[in-house]
This record gives C-alpha cells, structure tokens and sequence, in this order.
C-alpha cells in the first residue's frame, strides 16, 4: 500500500495525495457500517435502510460508493510502481521476491498474530488451536467452518489478495511486457467482461426480481482475478495505456460512473432481500477509479516545503489499514451517541483515522516497528 518511488526518478507527488485520501476512505467505508445498516445480511439491518430519511439513504449510498474506491487506487498504484519496474530476470525475481514479498509476508503475519490476540483475548472470542493455525496460514475449510477472525477483522481480506499477486507479480510482468499493446487491450477486455461486467449484471438482474447467477468457469486467480485486473490496468497507465483518451472523457466517465455506482448502490438497498454493500468488482467502481487515476497521474505537481510532509503522511498508508479497525472496535464502546446516523459516521470516521494515524506515526519513529510492521524502509 505505500509502494516508493525510486529516489533516482522523480517522484509524483500527485500519488502521495491520492494514498493518503485512499487510506481515509477505506476508513469511511468501514466507519460506514457502523452508523448504516450494511453490516449484516437481512431481517431488521435490511427493514432498517427503508426506514431511513431521504438524505441519510442518498447520503449513505455516496459515502458507500466512496469509501469502495480506496481499495482499487491501492491496486492500481501497485501496478504502475511495480509492474514496469520490475526485471525479468532471474536475479530481478529473486531480490524482488527477497526484499518485497517476504518482507510483506513477514508484516502480514506479525499482524495476523496481533489480531489473533485480540480476537481471542480482548473481544473473548474462542477458537481451538488448529483454527488460529489455518487462519495464520490463510487457509479456510469449507462449508461453513467458523472464521472469527476473518469475519471480526474484515479488512484482512486484502491480506491473501496483495500476497497473491505479490507472489505471482512475474506472470504479470510478463504480461504487461512481453506482448504487443492490442493484445494488452484485448487482454484487459476479456478480463473486465469477466470480472466486472458479468456480477454487475447479474446484481442488476436480482433487482428485477430475477435469481440469474453466471459466472464464468475460467479460473486465473493465481494472477488476482478482479484485483489482478486493477493491477494490470495500473501498470498500462504507466506505459501511456490511456494517453489519447480526452481529459473530458475522463472526466466524464469518472461522473457517469460514479452517479452510475450510487444508483446501484441505492437500488441495491431498496429492492433486494439482503442489504447490499457495492463491491470491488462491480464495473461502476472500475470506470470511476480507472478514469481518476489517469487524471491523477496526468496532474503536475511541483515539490514544496509541503510535499515531504505529504510524502511521510501517505507511508502510513498500511499501517493504518492495518491498524484502523481494532481500534475501530474499542472506541465504538467510549464514542457519545446520538439519534443522527450522519453525525455518529462522522463521529467514528475522524476518531478512528486521526487515533490510527496519531499511532502509527508515533510507533514509526521506532525502528522495529517501522520496519517490521508498516513495511517502511
């Protein structure tokens, strides 16, 4: 989530911006769930939205379409500041994998450790010894087998996600480098009708009333599946995928996809059983993010008294991912209630992230932490 930019070439501050507002929208998203009822699955948390005023429903739609933008801007830069970048060689796999999966695999799994402690000792949540193993492991046994851990800490799913594509980031390489540009695109088509375009189908169909659930039997998640496809997208930017697209066409796909996800959002709450929570593979939430990201990456910025501020700010980016909802989990007990969804989400949303980024920064100055845990050089 913080990946650097080589101090040889010039750094695009544009980037360290778009980390730090990322970092504090994947907060509103999970500050979300806990004034508006998209936590849970059906009964009363879905009778509940109906009973909301006009503006906390269209107000709670927005900040749900949002807050799902975070994660993808993090995919996205992983891939234009890895995939180019990388050597295919076999020394270049080798120190990549030396000085960037292990490292990552070693945080994720020190982290995993800290939020089995917590799990079991502060929230009292038990779990036999072979299940705190396989979820250390990352491995689930289906159906139904009970995970605490991944089900009380939801942001851990990102975990297995990035380390899967860390780990097969040579295959993407090789397919962002070693074949022609109309194939690339061909490539990303095929992927996004996949990926994106057959679940937002099929989540418009279930508005009709309609039970259609297609999906497709090709299997390439070793390179990510949806995620992989931001990944990839990420680094053809960086190749100038999109530089004759129109700033206005950007523009213009970033508002029509946007207004696009909220309607979605919207109607999902409206008329389906189940409280509905936009994902990361809706096609909405791939347009909004993709067409920002290129004017981001389009925007000069020049470096100021103010830029190396912004650039230790956005290297906090995991570890207040990592950290943000534990402490989420405590304060919500201290935090003073009232009968405003709206004023609780805001409430929760700038308590969690500035005690998160207050943590984080004061913990970095400690070299062990630093290195070990936020994945910092």
């Amino acid at each position: 989530m913080n990946e650097k930019v080589n101090a040889t070439k010039v750094r695009k501050v544009q980037f360290d911006y778009l980390r730090i507002i990322s970092m504090f929208l994947v907060v509103i998203c999970h500050s979300l769930v806990v004034a508006y009822p998209y936590s849970a699955g059906a009964g009363s948390k879905a009778q509940s939205f109906v009973m909301l005023s006009n503006f906390d429903k269209v107000f709670s739609s927005i900040m749900a379409v949002g807050g799902r933008l975070g994660v993808p801007f993090f995919f996205l830069l992983s891939g234009y500041f890895l995939i180019n970048r990388f050597q295919l060689t076999e020394i270049g796999i080798l120190t990549f994998y030396r000085k960037r999966f292990f490292r990552l695999l070693l945080t994720f799994e020190l982290w995993m450790i800290l939020y089995e402690i917590f799990v079991r000792g502060y929230l009292r949540i038990r779990g036999g010894l072979l299940q705190v193993i396989m979820e250390l492991l990352f491995i689930t046994k289906k159906p139904n087998y009970p995970n605490e851990l991944g089900s009380t800490m939801v942001q851990i799913w990102f975990i297995p996600a990035i380390l899967g594509i860390y780990l097969f980031m040579p295959v993407l390489v090789a397919l962002v480098n070693n074949i022609p540009s109309k194939f690339k695109t061909w490539l990303i088509i095929v992927a996004v009708g996949f990926d994106f375009i057959i679940p937002t189908v099929n989540i418009l169909f279930q508005f009709l009333g309609k039970k259609v659930e297609v999906s497709s039997n090709i299997d390439y998640a070793f390179v990510g599946a949806a995620y992989g496809v931001y990944v990839l997208i990420g680094g053809l930017i960086q190749e100038g995928w999109l530089i004759k697209v129109s700033d206005r066409l950007l523009w213009c796909s970033t508002i029509i996809g946007g207004v696009l996800a909220v309607v979605m959002q919207f109607m999902g709450n409206v008329r389906m059983e189940n409280t509905y929570f936009i994902w990361y593979d809706n096609f909405f939430i791939l347009v909004t993010t993709v067409a920002i990201f290129e004017l981001v990456n389009r925007v000069k910025i020049q470096k100021t008294s103010v830029s190396n501020a912004v650039m230790l700010w956005s290297g906090f980016s995991l570890g207040i991912y990592l950290i943000h909802h534990p402490i989420q989990i405590v304060i919500q007990k201290y935090l003073f209630i009232t009968s405003s969804n709206a004023v609780n989400f805001f409430v929760n949303l700038f308590a969690t992230y500035l005690l998160s980024l207050l943590i984080v920064y004061s913990l970095s100055k400690i070299k062990i932490f630093r290195t070990y845990f936020f994945y910092e050089k």
